[in-house]
């Protein structure tokens, strides 16, 4: 298997931990985003998105790090990332959505480029929409955290 990403990048980050966590070897190779890498036509060709990461298996290219980690549960279920039980699956799923649909976007790069460069938003105004939406999603997420204690549910 080979896994592209970024160092910098919190989706390939989980992905790389998840493939650690289950002691799968892969190849890694490096996608720089600060320098566009994964707006080139041969990335592009294995990710139209053009985001990180990608993992690619001898017959399979899968993308998104949510699909990627389902994937790598269904496929190689040694050590498992999420609980037994229907509920703590679907609390550690909900927490992790949080974060990858609500709270990670507002930082992406690509967004906050958009923000600066094509609708022209200074600096400040930028901090301060990131601000807004990043304190919102981890209020609500630190809220449920104390409530559930995620550390019991990936015990079960």
């Amino acid at each position: 298997m080979t896994l592209y990403g970024y160092f910098r990048s919190s989706t390939s980050y989980r992905t790389r931990i998840a493939m650690n966590l289950k002691g799968l070897d892969y190849d890694y190779i490096s996608v720089n985003l600060a320098k566009d890498e994964q707006l080139a036509d041969a990335f592009k060709s294995l990710n139209p998105q053009g985001l990180v990461p990608v993992l690619q298996t001898d017959d399979l290219l899968l993308y998104q790090s949510p699909a990627i980690l389902e994937w790598l549960e269904e496929v190689h279920s040694e050590n498992p990332l999420l609980p037994k039980d229907a509920a703590g699956r679907m609390q550690v799923r909900a927490i992790s959505a949080m974060i990858g649909c609500d709270i990670h976007p507002i930082n992406n790069r690509r967004i906050l480029q958009y923000l600066r460069n094509e609708l022209a938003v200074d600096e400040e105004k930028v901090m301060a929409w990131c601000n807004r939406w990043m304190s919102e999603g981890f209020a609500a997420l630190e809220k449920i955290l104390a409530k559930q204690k995620p550390w019991k549910i990936l015990l079960r």
